[in-house]
């Protein structure tokens, strides 16, 4: 199955002029950071700002990150895993896994043994 993928999707937005600064939701995103929580999740309605503030405090962070873009069309679990490599690539983590490669799989491994893999190797 070939799967066509939009590098748009892993384009981390640019800076914008004008913008809007929100320092206390940077402040609350750095600190996540040096705690070295694994996950934060921005949760707002569309329009409030949420790309435009993690792209703005992704730009300023002197640690590497991907950006992925996920939409109602990348609700399948081997598309999700591809753009998911696809990103990790991007800073040069190339993620080998000990079975054949994972997007060749039909059916695909279960869920939970592909990201424990994935995250032993990372």
């Amino acid at each position: 199955m070939d799967i066509s993928l939009l590098k748009t999707k892993m384009m981390i937005p640019p800076q914008r002029p004008g913008i809007i600064v929100r320092p206390h939701l940077v402040k609350l995103l750095n600190e996540g950071q040096n705690q070295r929580y694994k996950l934060t999740l921005i949760s707002a309605k569309a329009g409030s700002g949420k790309t435009t503030l993690v792209s703005e405090w992704v730009h300023v962070q002197t640690r590497p990150a991907v950006w992925l873009s996920l939409d109602s069309n990348d609700n399948d679990p081997l598309r999700f895993i591809k753009y998911l490599l696809t990103a990790l690539d991007g800073l040069g983590i190339n993620i080998k896994t000990t079975q054949k490669d994972p997007l060749d799989n039909t059916p695909l491994p279960p869920p939970e043994d592909f990201i424990s893999e994935l995250i032993n190797l990372v």
